[in-house]
């Protein structure tokens, strides 16, 4: 049978509160790109076609313990299609690829860039993932204040660590920032959760910060995905963003100004990274569901798109990297990379380990382009002993 969206809606409407739309296109066997296509363009689509016997939870779960167990795949791990395939094979007859992925906690949007684009996805634990989606899905509903004694009973409920469910709530990626919700949440016995506008006397308090910020993000940005004619509108895009979605950071944290200040800039550096990405990459469906997330005081270069994007944006660099490759050389482009690392507190290991992996050649070969360009440059000296020192 073919259905419309009013119809999909007719027949989701006593399920509502159980499970999301999506849930509900799936289990009639609609693909999520043709729900899609309904819900926005007013398509009709196919229900239960082609529709494999579907597995009950407890097969899925003993799935994924056989390959957890069988050390196929372990929480965290990057996968290519190549593997998917390998470790999908003995379960093609019992569900479809795009199932298998989600069953790996693999986004639809990342099944596809790894099929499609030669990327690789990380793998997570499927449970885990399908009750934190259920959580989010509650705790969604209402943005409002919500007590300590609400989140520790959904922590019990669906047995996930407070501190976990406070990390993908909150859409956080470092340790440090969940421990700051956390300890939010223990003093204040409270936690806003969902989007709301900045007071009037919030903005006005921090009005030339947020500019400040928004101009300054803008343009380290632009500059790194090559858009700088759109700078100004993605300065002042952010702007509003922040403004009309961000007021969580005011209603946690008003009394605390350095907390406030580094939670606006998070938001609007991440946020002009997300329009930089989504003006440079080539595939659509790499526009479904993003999550965001930011990394405390370190901003530059250490704000970042979830997994869902992380793909893309290597895509991206990988684009930006060719050009530039036409216009300098080499050794350009590693002082270059040296210098965009310089201040996010890593060893020198790890900025060679990266400029090696970016420019795809030996570390030793890259040392010495780079060492013979210096040395040309007159940025070092060779003394007596044969030893390499910076300036005169």
């Amino acid at each position: 049978q073919s259905i419309n969206y009013e119809y999909f809606l007719e027949i989701y409407e006593p399920y509502r509160d159980r499970m999301e739309e999506k849930e509900f296109a799936l289990l009639l066997g609609i693909s999520y790109s043709s729900y899609m296509n309904m819900k926005n363009q007013g398509g009709k689509t196919k229900v239960l076609k082609n529709r494999k016997e579907e597995i009950s939870k407890e097969e899925k779960k003993k799935i994924i313990d056989e390959l957890i167990k069988s050390k196929k795949i372990k929480v965290g791990q990057s996968i290519n299609y190549e593997y998917f395939l390998e470790i999908y094979e003995p379960y093609k007859d019992r569900m479809e690829e795009k199932e298998f992925a989600g069953l790996l906690g693999i986004s639809y949007a990342n099944y596809l860039n790894i099929k499609h684009k030669g990327a690789k996805a990380k793998v997570y634990n499927y449970y885990d993932k399908e009750k934190i989606d259920r959580i989010r899905y509650i705790l969604n509903k209402e943005s409002r204040f919500y007590l300590k004694s609400e989140i520790e009973y959904l922590s019990k409920q669906y047995d996930i660590e407070i501190e976990t469910i406070i990390q993908n709530i909150m859409n956080i990626s470092e340790r440090e920032n969940t421990l700051i919700h956390m300890n939010l949440l223990q003093e204040k016995g409270k936690i806003w959760i969902g989007k709301q506008k900045f007071s009037k006397e919030f903005a006005s308090k921090y009005a030339r910060f947020i500019i400040d910020e928004a101009e300054r993000s803008s343009k380290i940005l632009c500059k790194k995905y090559n858009c700088n004619n759109v700078a100004q509108d993605l300065a002042g895009d952010a702007i509003e963003y922040l403004l009309k979605k961000c007021g969580f950071i005011e209603k946690n944290f008003s009394d605390d100004d350095c907390q406030s200040k580094n939670l606006i800039g998070a938001s609007i550096y991440l946020h002009i990274k997300y329009n930089c990405l989504k003006k440079l990459r080539l595939p659509k469906e790499n526009s479904l569901y993003r999550t965001f997330t930011y990394k405390g005081e370190e901003k530059e270069g250490n704000i970042g798109i979830k997994d869902e994007t992380q793909n893309t944006e290597n895509e991206v660099e990988e684009k930006i990297l060719k050009e530039n490759l036409k216009n300098k050389s080499m050794e350009e482009i590693c002082i270059e990379i040296l210098l965009d690392n310089i201040n996010r507190e890593l060893s020198s290991e790890e900025v060679i380990e990266i400029m090696s992996k970016k420019l795809k050649i030996s570390k030793e070969d890259m040392l010495e382009k780079l060492k013979n360009y210096m040395l040309e440059k007159n940025r070092v000296r060779q003394t007596d002993d044969g030893d390499y020192i910076l300036g005169e």
